[in-house]
């Protein structure tokens, strides 16, 4: 058993919010492709409630805003440069970062 000490960076983004004429979240997951992070994911959600948004639900008439969240695993260096690449495309974002620990139990 092999314990390893990572980072898991978390975003919430909607399919409104586009960069360089791309969803966000696929922006964020072919950057996480390329930057060699562990694992990249993307999961439409139910509600969201923010500061700046009234709760929003599932609206087939509003699916451009229902909350996307994309979750990256990857060591401090590759999201260093995960993040930097993607400043002006996250600079209205929220981005919470958690150190974590994996555990591999394979050979």
């Amino acid at each position: 058993m092999q314990i390893q000490t990572l980072e898991r960076l978390t975003c919430v983004t909607t399919n409104k919010d586009t960069y360089n004429g791309q969803p966000l979240y696929k922006t964020m997951l072919t950057a996480a492709q390329k930057h060699n992070l562990m694992q990249a994911t993307a999961t439409k959600g139910l509600a969201i409630v923010t500061e700046t948004h009234p709760y929003q639900t599932e609206n087939p008439f509003q699916k451009q805003l229902q909350p996307i969240v994309v979750q990256t695993i990857g060591t401090p260096d590759n999201n260093a440069l995960f993040l930097k690449e993607l400043t002006a495309a996250l600079a209205d974002h929220i981005i919470v970062k958690e150190k974590i620990e994996t555990i591999n139990t394979g050979s």
